[in-house]
Protein backbone atom coordinates (compact mmCIF):
# COMPACT_ATOMS: atom_id res chain seq x y z
CA UNK A 1 0.00 0.00 0.00
CA UNK A 2 3.12 2.17 1.03
CA UNK A 3 4.50 1.66 -2.17
CA UNK A 4 1.02 2.29 -4.43
CA UNK A 5 0.70 6.10 -2.48
CA UNK A 6 4.45 6.32 -3.20
CA UNK A 7 4.38 6.33 -7.19
CA UNK A 8 0.59 7.62 -6.91
CA UNK A 9 2.62 10.97 -5.28
CA UNK A 10 5.56 10.96 -7.13
CA UNK A 11 3.41 10.84 -10.79
CA UNK A 12 1.21 13.63 -9.62
CA UNK A 13 4.33 15.78 -9.05
CA UNK A 14 5.72 14.76 -12.18
CA UNK A 15 2.00 16.01 -13.61
CA UNK A 16 1.76 18.95 -11.69
CA UNK A 17 4.78 20.38 -12.72
CA UNK A 18 4.44 19.63 -16.08
CA UNK A 19 1.07 21.44 -16.37
CA UNK A 20 2.99 24.12 -14.48
CA UNK A 21 5.73 24.30 -17.04
CA UNK A 22 3.18 24.26 -19.82
CA UNK A 23 1.14 26.94 -18.98
CA UNK A 24 4.63 29.49 -18.26
CA UNK A 25 5.96 28.76 -21.82
CA UNK A 26 5.10 31.23 -24.42
CA UNK A 27 4.27 30.88 -28.17
CA UNK A 28 6.37 33.32 -30.16
CA UNK A 29 4.72 33.91 -33.66
CA UNK A 30 7.26 34.32 -36.43
CA UNK A 31 8.41 38.21 -38.17
CA UNK A 32 6.13 37.34 -41.20
CA UNK A 33 2.85 36.91 -39.06
CA UNK A 34 3.57 40.06 -37.26
CA UNK A 35 4.29 42.02 -40.47
CA UNK A 36 0.99 40.36 -41.91
CA UNK A 37 -0.86 41.40 -39.04
CA UNK A 38 0.31 44.53 -38.65
CA UNK A 39 -0.54 45.49 -42.08
CA UNK A 40 -3.95 43.76 -41.99
CA UNK A 41 -7.17 45.58 -42.88
CA UNK A 42 -10.38 44.93 -40.65
CA UNK A 43 -13.70 45.65 -42.06
CA UNK A 44 -16.06 47.67 -39.64
CA UNK A 45 -20.23 48.04 -39.95
CA UNK A 46 -21.73 50.99 -39.03
CA UNK A 47 -25.46 51.49 -37.31
CA UNK A 48 -26.98 52.24 -40.82
CA UNK A 49 -25.04 48.78 -42.31
CA UNK A 50 -22.53 51.03 -44.24
CA UNK A 51 -18.70 48.61 -44.23
CA UNK A 52 -15.80 50.39 -43.80
CA UNK A 53 -12.24 48.90 -44.12
CA UNK A 54 -9.38 50.55 -41.86
CA UNK A 55 -5.72 49.31 -41.06
CA UNK A 56 -5.15 47.31 -38.09
CA UNK A 57 -3.13 50.26 -36.40
CA UNK A 58 -4.31 53.31 -38.19
CA UNK A 59 -1.63 56.17 -38.51
CA UNK A 60 -3.63 59.24 -38.66
CA UNK A 61 -6.95 59.56 -36.46
CA UNK A 62 -9.38 62.26 -36.52
CA UNK A 63 -12.30 62.14 -33.48
CA UNK A 64 -14.29 65.50 -33.49
CA UNK A 65 -15.05 65.79 -30.16
CA UNK A 66 -13.57 62.87 -28.85
CA UNK A 67 -10.21 63.70 -28.44
CA UNK A 68 -10.20 63.39 -24.54
CA UNK A 69 -10.18 59.81 -25.38
CA UNK A 70 -7.39 59.49 -27.97
CA UNK A 71 -5.00 61.48 -25.61
CA UNK A 72 -6.16 58.84 -22.97
CA UNK A 73 -5.22 56.16 -25.50
CA UNK A 74 -1.75 58.00 -25.91
CA UNK A 75 -3.26 58.79 -29.21
CA UNK A 76 -2.60 62.22 -31.08
CA UNK A 77 -5.38 63.35 -33.60
CA UNK A 78 -4.18 64.80 -37.11
CA UNK A 79 -6.55 67.91 -35.80
CA UNK A 80 -8.69 68.72 -33.35
CA UNK A 81 -12.55 70.25 -32.80
CA UNK A 82 -13.34 73.44 -32.66
CA UNK A 83 -15.93 76.37 -32.85
CA UNK A 84 -16.60 79.97 -33.25
CA UNK A 85 -13.87 80.20 -36.22
CA UNK A 86 -11.60 77.92 -34.56
CA UNK A 87 -11.33 80.40 -31.44
CA UNK A 88 -13.17 77.97 -29.08
CA UNK A 89 -11.34 74.51 -28.51
CA UNK A 90 -11.20 72.55 -25.89
CA UNK A 91 -8.94 74.01 -23.30
CA UNK A 92 -8.41 71.65 -20.94
CA UNK A 93 -6.07 69.28 -23.22
CA UNK A 94 -4.51 71.81 -25.17
CA UNK A 95 -1.31 71.02 -23.02
CA UNK A 96 -1.43 67.30 -25.28
CA UNK A 97 -2.98 69.25 -28.50
CA UNK A 98 -1.15 72.65 -28.40
CA UNK A 99 0.44 72.27 -31.88
CA UNK A 100 -2.49 69.87 -33.41
CA UNK A 101 -4.37 71.76 -36.16
CA UNK A 102 -8.19 72.96 -36.01
CA UNK A 103 -11.00 71.56 -37.64
CA UNK A 104 -14.18 73.90 -37.38
CA UNK A 105 -17.42 72.47 -36.47
CA UNK A 106 -19.89 75.57 -36.74
CA UNK A 107 -23.17 74.41 -37.46
CA UNK A 108 -23.64 77.56 -39.92
CA UNK A 109 -20.84 76.85 -42.42
CA UNK A 110 -19.48 73.70 -43.31
CA UNK A 111 -16.77 71.63 -42.17
CA UNK A 112 -12.96 73.40 -42.80
CA UNK A 113 -9.96 72.04 -41.98
CA UNK A 114 -7.25 74.16 -41.10
CA UNK A 115 -3.10 73.35 -41.31
CA UNK A 116 -3.42 69.65 -42.02
CA UNK A 117 -0.55 68.28 -44.01
CA UNK A 118 -0.69 65.16 -46.32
Amino acid sequence: MKNFIKKNAFLTGILMISILLAACGTQSSSTAEKAKEANSKRVLTDSIAHEVTIPKNPQRIIAPYLEDHLVALGLKPVAQWSVKGGTSIQDYLQDSLKDIPTIEFDTTTSISVRGIKR
